[in-house]
């Protein structure tokens, strides 16, 4: 048995994007410089790799779901005593909290299913995004993430305008957020039992450190509603977080819908894992998550925003996600919604291994994960939506520099069932991704993806034959 005394102490970064819930729907994301110059460490203490999204070792894992910190103390501003009242007590450490992160098309390109390809397409400013992460207090440590995009300016081909130029925001958000205060921050340094409690907009697969990487394995676990990768919704959760003799991680909480702040529904969530393997270098993990409750967005809906340019406020629309659905309502009632949900019930099991900077000349690392998703709504009007796949994928990097990574998602069951009590078993092709990666420094990357793509139907056999390809650059500061 190996445990992370010798590992904790150098600590360094952690990285957040939306997991979406489909392996073929991920966000690209980079480690934190912030965490690197607040700890001295280097990325890849704490991540396997970054892109096309962070993995985590097993203690980036923990420095990020037990409130980003490391075990050492660091210098800080103190003034006052600790538990002085009214405000006269500060405990504010020395460190850069922010960090920039710029991401470019060199080019990209897609095709359809039965349609045309689109026309070839490359554009520098495609998305910028700054952060604001690190400890506050010894117990507490946050994480906050803002996005802006470049869709803003209604003068793009096909579209209605004065023709100019000018590049203009778009899809602006405050995308993630994530306050954590650490029960027994001690713990850490002692290598002993740690537990945490958070105010969160993140799901459940990722605050425990397992996302939002590394892709390959489905979930239907939400939170759902975010547009294009670029941000959470409105949702806001609590939830309990423990590493228990650095084998065991476990989590449970509550939140608010994927669409609104409300608890009049709610969704209930947990996760447990168990390391077989704890050392930084060979980790094997088997995951348990899952949810229930009445405030999701349904997966018979997909969600998306209103054209137009500087739409403020920002306006979401729903749609079907599977089209033909709305018709089997009636006239007038549209897609379902969260109010029109009775119960969701979701559930992932999956596993991991991972080996960093073994063979020959210490240069080779891989990590292989694979699991299973399912995931059921019912209805109020007696009408459901069944859901399940098993996927996989390999990632294997020289170096931490050049890196591929196939994946592969089987759908076993895709099943719609209307008010009336028929059924229609949706035709889901299998769907594919491959990445390939460059990265000459730890917080710049160069990505190209290629993937397919399909169209659903309710009743009749998918269209195939689509494709999408992308190369990226993708670098904090």
């Amino acid at each position: 048995m190996r445990y992370l005394q010798r590992s904790m102490v150098r600590l360094c970064l952690a990285a957040a994007s939306a997991l979406a819930l489909n392996v073929l729907t991920m966000n690209s994301a980079q480690a934190m410089p912030s965490f690197v110059r607040q700890t001295g460490m280097s990325c890849n203490q704490c991540h396997f790799t970054h892109d096309p999204v962070p993995n985590f070792t097993i203690q980036g894992m923990k420095f990020r779901s037990m409130g980003y910190r490391i075990p050492e103390r660091a210098t800080k501003l103190r003034a006052g005593s600790p538990g002085a009242t009214q405000g006269e007590t500060l405990d504010l450490p020395m460190w850069d909290y922010l960090s920039f992160r710029f991401e470019s098309d060199l080019v990209s390109k897609s095709k359809a299913p039965g349609g045309e390809t689109t026309e070839t397409a490359s554009n520098p400013t495609t998305r910028f995004a700054f952060f604001a992460t690190g400890p506050v207090t010894d117990h507490i440590g946050f994480w906050n993430e803002f996005y802006f995009t470049g869709n803003g300016a209604n003068n793009a081909i096909g579209g209605s305008g004065d023709g100019g130029s000018a590049w203009a925001p778009g899809l602006t958000a405050w995308d993630e957020y994530d306050l954590v205060w650490t029960v027994n921050p001690d713990a850490i340094q002692e290598n002993g039992d740690v537990y945490s409690i958070r105010f969160t907009n993140q799901g459940i697969s990722e605050t425990d450190g397992f996302g939002p990487g590394p892709g390959g394995v489905p979930s239907f676990i939400g939170p759902r509603g975010g547009i294009g990768g670029y941000d959470h919704p409105p949702e806001g959760g609590f939830r309990a977080t423990g590493w228990m003799h650095d084998r065991w991680v476990w989590q449970f909480g509550i939140r608010t819908g994927d669409n609104n702040s409300g608890w009049a529904q709610k969704m209930y969530e947990y996760s447990a894992a168990y390391f077989f393997r704890n050392a930084s270098d060979d980790t094997i993990a088997l995951r348990l998550m899952g949810q229930w409750g009445d405030d999701e967005i349904p997966y018979a809906t997909s969600t998306n925003t209103q054209s137009g340019a500087n739409q403020n406020p920002l306006v979401y629309t729903y749609r079907d996600a599977i089209p033909g659905i709305s018709a089997t309502r009636g006239a007038g009632l549209g897609p379902y919604l969260n109010t029109d949900l009775d119960r969701n019930v979701a559930y992932t099991p999956q596993i991991r291994w991972q080996k960093s900077d073994v063979g020959a000349d210490g240069g080779t690392s891989w990590l292989l994960a694979a699991g299973y998703g399912y995931g059921k709504d019912t209805y109020k009007d007696s009408a459901s939506f069944e859901t399940s796949s098993l996927g996989a994928s390999f990632l294997y990097c020289w170096m931490h520099t050049y890196c591929a990574q196939p994946i592969y998602t089987h759908s076993l069951k895709q099943k719609f069932t209307d008010h009336t009590g028929k059924s229609y078993n949706i035709d889901t092709p299998d769907s594919w991704t491959m990445y390939l990666i460059y990265q000459p420094a730890m917080n710049f990357a160069v990505v190209g993806s290629i993937s397919n793509a399909s169209t659903l139907s309710l009743t009749a056999p998918a269209k195939t034959g689509g494709y999408s390809f992308s190369v990226t650059l993708d670098f904090p500061m």
